[in-house]
């Protein structure tokens, strides 16, 4: 028990600090970065070849694996009648069906995929929408190696420890997400507290729960309407801030208690952000004024369904900022990308604009910021913006910083690869895939090497560096909106209807 417990303290200190031990990978993006440790992974597979294992998933969900102490964790939703999630769909979501769907949670042996337990958590008709291209198990569980905490959005979290036994629940009320897109945003730990994002058209909030009991630590209501995103903890040289995409800003908050230390405005068009086509809501009081009254909440978290439309390339030479729109105000298409971060820089961007079919915006902002640090017209940067460029926010996959670059693959069929350096929001080289569909799954980065899987279950995986250099293309011949788990030298690669172990 007591070496447990100080894996347990090492693995909730190493989810904050980007350094994972080996063999853990115990949330949405390992740490949130997407950066692993880890160094005798395979460069080459396929849905056959350098497969350990491969098992069956009843029912459907998008949410990622996570790994830990030998262990898979994972979720999935079933009910009669389903069909499997499509490639594409129409703009608008569905009215929720009529049907009792099952939310279960799995546990499965890392190295034989044998399911040691798996239990159905909550059975009901669901009476918000969802996307056909969503699942309604699209939120990645979260582990800090003792205890595995499973969210299901709308529907409620749930903690269990490693041998199955249900701890606790904590239930969701039920809130309208834009157009019935279904929600998304994966819950994310911080020693003791696990928080979750609930941004809706109704009433959104961020709060805090106490690990050990799953009561509410902190609740801050958020003037804002649906995202999809999911927050992140930004351990940086001066302190640690929890970060959160919004429709009208991107704000950081003390994880502590929930008071909002920085806003930046984000101009979201979709769904009436800030300065968008919707029109918008009135920002609310700057940080330290009050607390702004709740109107809108949602979740979502690796990939919302696309509306339609396709996304130009971005413009890909020249430094940050190019005209066209207020530098730092530009309308972008929401928030679907999550952000990610060095300890000296934090990279938040927004997706296409939905009205030009381009990349979205970014901002690379530096550590200690407070108050509203949003760029003024003309600005690309600032005392608390190192760089600013309207053309760098990828559709849904969040970006990837990796020895001193920024990764974006745009998430959008046939559009390139962009790579920028990371200290100045410099084009390092644009390089289209050749890829015919899109990314819906996050990239990752191991042992100088950068990798991404597109919709149809086809890996990239590049030399890292200022030079394109494919290494190899793998393709597993399955639809792929998850982004893999890299532990013990595995990935762990769920597509539609399997998870699968990769490994030499």
């Amino acid at each position: 028990m007591k070496t447990l417990i100080i894996f347990g303290v090492c693995l909730c200190s190493c989810l904050a600090h980007a350094v994972l031990p080996p063999g853990v990978w115990p949330q949405w993006r390992g740490d949130g970065t997407g950066v692993s440790n880890e160094k005798n992974l395979p460069v080459k597979w396929s849905g056959t070849s350098n497969v350990l294992w491969k098992e069956k998933v009843p029912g459907y969900g998008w949410s990622n694996p996570v790994v830990a102490r030998g262990k898979v964790f994972l979720t999935t939703a079933a009910y009669e009648g389903q069909e499997q999630p499509l490639q594409k769909g129409p703009a608008a979501g569905e009215e929720p069906p009529q049907k009792v769907i099952r939310r279960i949670v799995m546990c499965l042996d890392a190295n034989t995929g044998k399911t040691l337990w798996q239990h159905v958590v909550a059975e009901n008709v669901p009476v918000t929408g969802n996307h056909v291209s969503n699942t309604w198990a699209t939120e990645t569980p979260v582990t800090d190696g003792e205890h595995v905490f499973f969210m299901f959005g709308n529907v409620g979290v749930y903690c269990f420890d490693f041998e199955g036994k249900a701890l606790w629940t904590h239930e969701l009320q039920p809130l309208k997400v834009f157009s019935n897109w279904g929600t998304a945003s994966s819950p994310v730990l911080d020693g003791d507290q696990l928080y979750i994002v609930c941004d809706n058209n109704e009433q959104s909030y961020v709060m805090a729960l106490d690990t050990k009991t799953g009561k509410q630590a902190w609740r801050e209501e958020r003037q804002e309407r649906s995202t999809w995103s999911t927050p992140f903890i930004w351990r940086n040289v001066k302190r640690t801030d929890l970060v959160v995409m919004g429709s009208s800003y991107i704000r950081g908050y003390d994880p502590k208690n929930g008071r909002e230390l920085w806003r930046l405005a984000s101009e979201n068009s979709l769904n009436g952000g800030r300065g968008g086509s919707g029109g918008g809501r009135p920002p609310g009081p700057p940080p330290g004024k009050g607390k702004a009254k709740s109107t809108a909440m949602s979740d979502l978290q690796a990939p919302p369904p696309p509306p339609p439309g396709a996304m130009s390339k971005g413009k890909g030479k020249g430094g940050p900022g190019s005209p066209g729109s207020a530098a730092g105000k530009p309308k972008s298409g929401g928030c679907k990308a999550s952000p990610t971060a060095t300890p000296e820089l934090l990279f938040v961007g927004m997706s296409t604009r939905k009205s030009e079919g381009e990349l979205g915006p970014m901002w690379a902002v530096k550590p200690g910021a407070s108050g509203d640090i949003s760029l003024r017209e003309g600005q690309t940067s600032s005392k608390d913006i190192a760089w600013f460029r309207e053309d760098a926010g990828s559709h849904f996959t969040s970006p990837l910083a990796y020895d001193g670059l920024l990764y974006v693959f745009t998430g959008q069929q046939g559009h390139p690869l962009n790579v920028f350096d990371a200290a100045t929001g410099e084009t390092v080289y644009q390089q289209p895939l050749g890829s015919t569909r899109s990314n819906m799954g996050s990239p990752f980065a191991f042992d100088g090497k950068v990798g991404c899987i597109d919709s149809a279950g086809t890996a990239f995986i590049l030399r890292a560096g200022r030079e394109f250099k494919l290494l190899e293309t793998n393709d597993v011949e399955a639809m792929t909106w998850s982004t893999p788990a890299l532990a013990g030298g595995h990935f762990y690669i769920r597509t539609t209807s399997t998870l699968l172990c990769i490994g030499k």
